[in-house]
């Protein structure tokens, strides 16, 4: 008889993308492209940095003050690293929010705090 295994999840590999949807207000995209092009890095890049500044410095516990998306702007798509994206999904589970208001949040706080 053979060994049966435990299915465990793959991991992803560090260039790995996930795309995330989320409606973006244009000063908030045009904000990560400006600082993107002054850092010479990628828009992906800021937008990572964004999410990995909040998990460290604002969401290590559990945190209620998320900013619902607005109604401005189009839906945009995000490729986020999908460790990073991971992470994120999991303190949208267990702050009980769409894993969109923890991207969104994200990126206004860091954009507001970090200029």
């Amino acid at each position: 008889m053979a060994k049966r295994t435990s299915a465990k999840k793959p991991v992803a590999a560090p260039h790995e993308r996930t795309v995330q949807h989320l409606r973006l207000p244009d000063r908030i995209r045009d904000n990560v492209r400006k600082r993107a092009k002054t850092h010479g890095v990628t828009m992906n890049e800021i937008q990572d940095e964004a999410c990995t500044w909040f998990l460290k410095n604002k969401a290590r516990r559990p945190y209620s003050q998320y900013f619902a998306p607005t109604r401005e702007g189009e839906y945009r798509s995000l490729w986020i690293n999908s460790r990073l994206h991971e992470r994120l999904r999991h303190a949208a589970e267990r702050d009980y929010v769409p894993i969109a208001r923890v991207i969104y949040t994200a990126l206004t706080l860091y954009l507001d705090e970090t200029e």
